[in-house]
């Protein structure tokens, strides 16, 4: 009988533990979807899957790499994209200078045709190459990621970001890879200074772009490295950030 009873205390101990147990989980789980939650109020840029993926992917609560700072002068005015890339390179111990990859980096020659008024009214494609003259001395324009991936390929695994949702960057970070991404100056608004049509592919010109090197990112913030200021590891609000990056149209390159 004492047995019996001895055994019956067991088995309510193991129920109660179990329930404590699924209960534990059930606050984990809602309290994740809650934060999530929450961010989507507060800025309707993350979407709730989005938010939850951030939580379940982003393995740090913060990172901050120490990359190396290259300036993108006096050499290349418009060079900031090859020259972000030249530090995330720099950082995975590749010894190769920005001129360098400017040197190999995929050029459109197509030469900029203006109206009258002196407004631009076609030119090239910077998913083609390099729109203009890199080092200031004529027009330049810039690079995007889709025309910097093959001349990548000898050094790393380069890997196209654009149009990934924002905690894809993280993870990147997270994983000790610096992200190159492509903003507004001073993260404003972008200006529409032109537009033309190349092989059916409408161009839209904004001359305050401008390309960084993502470093880190911790709660509130996102760290980056600026090569037209010669600035490292420089601080900028996350939400001010993904409003800038959105707005260029999301673009980012890193590797593997």
């Amino acid at each position: 009988m004492r047995l019996y009873k001895f055994k019956g205390k067991i088995v309510l101990i193991i129920l109660v533990t179990s329930s404590l147990i699924i209960l534990f989980k059930s606050i984990i789980i809602n309290s994740t979807y809650l934060a999530a939650e929450k961010k989507l109020c507060e800025n309707p840029i993350f979407s709730v899957e989005n938010a939850l993926k951030q939580y379940e992917v982003s393995s740090k609560q913060s990172v901050k790499l120490d990359v190396p700072l290259v300036s993108q002068l006096p050499e290349l005015l418009y060079g900031c994209e090859i020259t972000s890339t030249t530090m995330m390179l720099n950082y995975k111990g590749i010894n190769v200078d920005k001129l360098t990859l400017a040197n190999e980096m995929k050029i459109d020659t197509t030469e900029i045709v203006r109206d009258v008024d002196g407004k631009i009214i076609s030119w090239g494609n910077p998913n083609v190459g390099f729109v203009g003259d890199i080092t200031g001395e004529e027009a330049g324009f810039v690079i995007y990621p889709t025309a910097m991936v093959e001349s990548l390929e000898k050094y790393i695994n380069p890997v196209d970001l654009t149009d990934e949702p924002y905690f894809k960057l993280e993870k990147y970070l997270s994983d000790g890879k610096p992200v190159v991404v492509w903003i507004t100056a001073d993260f404003g608004n972008p200006t529409l200074d032109a537009s033309w049509i190349v092989n059916g592919e409408e161009i839209t010109c904004s001359f305050n772009q401008h390309t960084v090197l993502l470093t880190g990112y911790d709660k509130d913030y996102i760290y980056y490295n600026d090569p037209l200021t010669y600035e490292k590891n420089k601080a900028v609000d996350k939400q001010v950030f993904i409003k800038s990056w959105q707005s260029i149209g999301s673009k980012a390159l890193s590797y593997e």
